[in-house]
């Protein structure tokens, strides 16, 4: 999430640094972004998981979504963009590293 107690002064700045983080997501796409998102913080609440940012609890919430999920939709909910992005605003989370996760979506999409 965004650090209301970010290095920003004054204030003004941490508004303006807050609208511009706001519009990061696609206007058209925006609701299944956010509806991706929340769907993850869901069941990490719902699994009691402290850490949301951690590759190997994104890889769990995966290998549950691959249960009844198709393939290519594993990828675009992550990969291209919906929680991937999500994540990287709301967080400030780098995940390009993950790379046991990418391979557990490419050897899926196969």
């Amino acid at each position: 999430m965004f650090d209301d107690d970010m290095d920003c002064n004054p204030p003004e700045l941490g508004e303006a640094a807050k609208k511009g983080i706001g519009n990061l997501l696609p206007e058209k796409s925006k609701s299944r972004y956010q509806k991706a998102y929340q769907a993850y913080t869901d069941w990490c609440a719902q699994n009691k998981v402290q850490n949301i940012t951690s590759e190997n609890v994104i890889l769990a919430y995966f290998g549950v979504l691959s249960q009844d999920k198709k393939p290519s939709t594993l990828w675009t909910s992550y990969s291209m963009s919906m929680l991937q992005t999500t994540l990287n605003i709301k967080q400030i989370l780098d995940n390009s590293k993950f790379g046991k996760l990418i391979a557990y979506l490419k050897k899926f999409s196969l």
